[in-house]
């Protein structure tokens, strides 16, 4: 390959850029304050785990290969105390990974330094965060929505969307139940009252994994939607939510 494209904001179209030294295809990341160095692909095994990103039977079994993209960050130059006002130094480094978008059947991880920077004078202390990282989740916004994207269809469970990502299921079911917060509870953490009340309620009890435990839950007959779930199977589990039964 002779030549390497580049996103031009011009037209928003890739065009031709000058040769590279290694005549490779060059795509824009869009990753916020994140400048690419270099790109290595590596068997999943050698990808040492790390908090969402710990091998589990899910990713081994979808993803054979990783690409490590490693670069660096915008950094702040030497902030200021908001205690003091004193001008702060480097104090630590720490190794970040990020997961991303897969890409080609492998798994995609951003690998950067991110600086601590202390205040001689007080001690004060901050590390600024990662623009394009998730909230509580070592993986990316951009990975976050598709993931939000997956569990807002029918076709997708828990599971199927942690397979086809490679995201620890745990790191899912968070992301699934913020996005349902975001929905159908207030600023909060309250429940929204529905736009259109069910007509006629269905009741049925279920075994859970194990098949010791039992919930319950409660669905609009109509639509199927599921109005109600909790834990138990006793006359209580749903007079304490939903109140006394009219039979």
């Amino acid at each position: 390959m002779n030549q390497n494209y580049t996103y031009t904001e011009a037209n928003g179209q890739m065009s031709f850029a000058a040769r590279t030294q290694n005549d490779y295809l060059m795509f824009p990341s869009h990753l916020t304050g994140f400048h690419q160095e270099s790109v290595e692909e590596v068997p999943i095994r050698d990808v040492r785990p790390f908090h969402s990103m710990r091998k589990s039977k899910l990713s081994e079994n979808t993803f054979k290969r990783a690409y490590i993209l490693r670069g660096k960050l915008d950094q702040l130059d030497h902030p200021v105390c908001s205690c003091c006002g004193r001008r702060m130094y480097k104090n630590q480094t720490y190794h970040t990974k990020i997961k991303h978008i897969p890409f080609q059947a492998c798994q995609t991880i951003i690998e950067c330094d991110k600086y601590q920077w202390r205040c001689n004078l007080c001690g004060k202390t901050i590390t600024p965060d990662v623009a394009f990282k998730a909230d509580d989740s070592m993986i990316t916004k951009e990975l976050e929505q598709l993931i939000i994207r997956y569990l807002s269809m029918d076709e997708f469970t828990l599971t199927d969307t942690a397979i086809i990502t490679g995201v620890n299921i745990n790191t899912i079911k968070k992301i699934d139940l913020k996005r349902l917060k975001s929905l159908y509870a207030d600023e909060n953490g309250k429940l929204k009252k529905p736009a259109a009340y069910a007509r006629y309620l269905a009741i049925d009890e279920f075994k859970l994994h194990n098949g010791h435990k039992y919930a319950t839950h409660i669905i609009d007959l109509i639509t199927g939607a599921v109005l109600f779930i909790q834990a138990g199977k006793t006359t209580s589990t749903y007079c304490n939510n939903i109140g006394s039964p009219l039979w």
